[in-house]
C-alpha cells in the first residue's frame, strides 16, 4: 500500500519523510541528503499494490517516468457513465448505495419492483431476485448504516418492504405487526445508529418510527408530526435532529429513544418530496415541489440549535424529486422533472453553484439520486431508458515529470505545479501520454 505518511500535511518534514521510506524495507543513515531521497524510493521493489490516480498530463511522459500528481479542482467532475446490466426500460423511482459500498438498490414502477446490484471496484453485476420480491410499484428505498437491512416504501400491496441482508442474499422479512400504515409510502429512512426506521406516508398521521431489535426486525413504536401525510423523513448522521416534511414545510426534531422534541418548524420551502442532511450533519437539503421555483431547492445551515435559510438563490424548473451531499460535503446533486433532469452543484458552504456538463444528462426526469460512500460514483434513477444511470468521477488534476531533484522540490513546496495546486503523491506513470491526455500513476507517497 502507500508510504504510510501524510506527505501534504508534513511536507516540510525530512524526518517523516525518511521514516516513510523505510517502512519500506529502505535503510537510510542519518547523514544522507535530502537529494538521495529519490534514488531510495527507486529502489522499493514491494509488489504493485499501491493505489492509482488519474489525471491529466501537463507535458509528454513516458512509462516508468517519476512524476508528482497536483489536485487543482476543489471536487472531483462526474462523467463516464458506467454500463449498468440489466438496466431496461421502465421507470425508475429510488435508488441508494450501501453505507459499505458494497450493493447498490434501485426500485421500479414496473415488475420487478427491485434490482439489487453488487459493487466491486467499478464492476456492477445484478445479483439474482430475491425470493420473495415487492408487489407494489417501489419508491423509496434505504440501507440500515450497518449495511445488513433494506427497507423499500411502496405504493400499495405490503406498504413496507424489510430485507435482512447476509452475504449476498436478501431475505425478505414481515414488517412491523400492526405497522398502523395506509395508503402509499413515500419515503423510509434509518436513524444512524441503526436503532430506529422512519416511515413517510399519506394516511394523515405524520411520521411512523419502528424499533429495530437486535435481531433486526422492527416493531411499531410511535408517531411524529400528527394530522398530515408526511412524504419525506431524514435522520442527522451525528444523531441529533430527525427532520419530515409537515405541510409546506419541515419540521426538525431533537430525540431520546423514541421521545421526539420539536425545535423549530422552516416555512416557505414547499412540499418536501425529499430530505438529506449532509454527511458532517451541517446542512440540510430539501428538494421540493411548489408553485414558485425559489422555494424548490433550499438547503438550511445548521449551528448548534440554530437552523438558517441560506436562500441559495436557485429556481429550477420542475419538482426536484431527490437530493444528495457528496461524502466531503462539496457537492449537492439534485434530481428533477425538467430537463437536465439532474443538475449538480460546488457547495462551499454558503453558496451553491451549478456545473454545466452534458455528459452527465439522464434521458428523463430524474426521480432519486445518491453518492457513493467513497464519492467514486453517483448514482440516478430516472424515467426513460435506461431507468438507471451510474457516474464515475474523474479527478481533475495535473501529472507532470520530474527529475529527482523535483520530486524533492514537490515535496517541499504545497504548490509544485498551480498556485493554490495541493500535491496528492509522488509515483511512477503507469503508461505513455502528451500534454492534456489522461494519465495513471501509482502512488508512492501521498
Amino acid at each position: 500500500m502507500t508510504l504510510a505518511r501524510n506527505i501534504g500535511n508534513a511536507i516540510n518534514d525530512f524526518v517523516d519523510i525518511r521514516s516513510a521510506i523505510e517502512e519500506k524495507g529502505i535503510s537510510i543513515s542519518p547523514g544522507t541528503l535530502t537529494n538521495e531521497f529519490a534514488g531510495f524510493i527507486r529502489q522499493i521493489q514491494e509488489a504493485p499494490q499501491w493505489p492509482s490516480f488519474t489525471g491529466e498530463a501537463a507535458a509528454l511522459i513516458h512509462a516508468g517516468d517519476f512524476v508528482y500528481g497536483a489536485n487543482v479542482a476543489e471536487s472531483d467532475a462526474f462523467s463516464h457513465n458506467m454500463q449498468i446490466p440489466g438496466a431496461v426500460d421502465d421507470h425508475g423511482r429510488g435508488v441508494a448505495i450501501s453505507p459499505n459500498g458494497k450493493f447498490m438498490a434501485i426500485t421500479r414502477l414496473a415488475s420487478p419492483y427491485l434490482m439489487l446490484y453488487k459493487i466491486e471496484g467499478e464492476t456492477f453485476t445484478k445479483l439474482p431476485n430475491p425470493a420473495v420480491l415487492p408487489n407494489a410499484p417501489a419508491g423509496s428505498v434505504a440501507f440500515s448504516p450497518n449495511s445488513d437491512i433494506l427497507a423499500i416504501g411502496l405504493n400499495g400491496g405490503n406498504l413496507v418492504m424489510y430485507y435482512l441482508i447476509d452475504g449476498e442474499t436478501f431475505t425478505s422479512k414481515p414488517f412491523a405487526s400492526p405497522h398502523n400504515l395506509s395508503g402509499q409510502v413515500y419515503n423510509v429512512a434509518f436513524s444512524p445508529d441503526g436503532k430506529f426506521l422512519a416511515v413517510g406516508h399519506e394516511s394523515g398521521q405524520g411520521a411512523n418510527i419502528y424499533t429495530i431489535g437486535t435481531d433486526r426486525l422492527s416493531t411499531y413504536s410511535t408517531r411524529v408530526g400528527g394530522t398530515v401525510a408526511c412524504m419525506a423523513v431524514t435522520w442527522s448522521p451525528d444523531g441529533q435532529f430527525f427532520a419530515m416534511q409537515y405541510g409546506g414545510g419541515v419540521r426538525i426534531y431533537t430525540y431520546l429513544s423514541t421521545t421526539f422534541t420539536l425545535l423549530t418548524e422552516i416555512q416557505n420551502v414547499g412540499t418536501s418530496l425529499n430530505l438529506r442532511f449532509s454527511k458532517n450533519s451541517q446542512f440540510l437539503g430539501i428538494a421540493a415541489s411548489d408553485a414558485s421555483a425559489a422555494n424548490r431547492f433550499n438547503i438550511i445551515k445548521i449551528a448548534g440549535q440554530t437552523f438558517t435559510n441560506l436562500n441559495i438563490g436557485q429556481t429550477p424548473s420542475g419538482s426536484l424529486n431527490g437530493i444528495d451531499f457528496s461524502i466531503d460535503g462539496a457537492l449537492v446533486a439534485t434530481a428533477h422533472d425538467y430537463a437536465p433532469y439532474l443538475s449538480i452543484y460546488d457547495f462551499n458552504g454558503t453558496t451553491v453553484t451549478r456545473r454545466t456538463d452534458s455528459a452527465i444528462t439522464p434521458p428523463a426526469s430524474g426521480r432519486g439520486v445518491a453518492f457513493s460512500p467513497n464519492g467514486k460514483f453517483l448514482a440516478v434513477a430516472h424515467n426513460g431508458a435506461p431507468n438507471l444511470q451510474v457516474y464515475k468521477s474523474t479527478p481533475s488534476s495535473f501529472i507532470a515529470p520530474t527529475s529527482a531533484s523535483a520530486i524533492l522540490g514537490a515535496l517541499t513546496s504545497p504548490a509544485p505545479l498551480v498556485t493554490g495546486a495541493a500535491l496528492i503523491g509522488v509515483g511512477q506513470a503507469k503508461g505513455d501520454a502528451n500534454a492534456g491526455n489522461q494519465i495513471t500513476m501509482d502512488v508512492w507517497i501521498g
